[in-house]
């Protein structure tokens, strides 16, 4: 994770394409930490936006809160 964490924030625009595609993963413990290196990546390289959007969206739907459990067993 340090790796591609590291690649994000690095001039080197083939190991940041990997590190968006890197499938099953968030960078970052921190939400934002990721949001704000991903808007980096997008001014700088636009060609990677909709994959950033897509890891940024993929990961608020998954910290967000879940709906009431079921009652019934």
């Amino acid at each position: 994770m340090e790796a591609i964490e590291r690649w994000l924030q690095s001039d080197d625009v083939d190991r940041v394409r990997v590190a968006v595609e890197n499938v099953g993963v968030f960078p970052f413990k921190d939400f934002g930490k990721m949001r704000a290196v991903l808007t980096a990546v997008k001014k700088r390289w636009p060609d990677l936006a909709e994959k950033c959007d897509k890891l940024v969206a993929d990961r608020a739907a998954c910290t967000r809160e879940p709906g009431p459990l079921s009652t019934q067993e």
